[in-house]
């Protein structure tokens, strides 16, 4: 997977790869936005950030389908997240920046890691 703007707007692509080499021209993967993207360790699922229409953290299943929000993240900060084995961490800046992680399994409440000092 990887991002590129070249039809306009930053969307995320998928290259099938074969034996490390490319098998197929590129796939378009998103059709409403993306540029940061990781697979999640159970192979299910790609998270990727937006900037527009809609910025924030969204996901769409590998199998295809539709997209769905994940977390509401300033476009300043909608590349400050990375997936675990367990979950999903990410920063927020509201009076102090703060660290928060959030498990897969639903309902997840995140929870506050640390606080960074200014």
């Amino acid at each position: 997977f990887y991002a590129s703007d070249q039809t306009g707007t930053w969307q995320i692509w998928r290259l099938p790869l074969n034996d490390a080499k490319p098998a197929a021209l590129p796939l378009q993967f998103t059709a409403a936005g993306g540029f940061r993207s990781a697979v999640s360790p159970d192979g299910q699922w790609l998270y990727y950030s937006k900037r527009e229409p809609a910025s924030g953290l969204w996901r769409m299943p590998l199998a295809g389908g539709a997209e769905s929000p994940v977390l509401d993240l300033p476009v300043p900060l909608n590349g400050a997240w990375a997936l675990s084995r367990t979950g999903l961490y990410f920063l927020r800046v509201n009076a102090q920046p703060q660290i928060f992680f959030q498990p897969f399994s639903a309902p997840a409440t995140p929870r506050l890691l640390h606080t960074l000092n200014n």
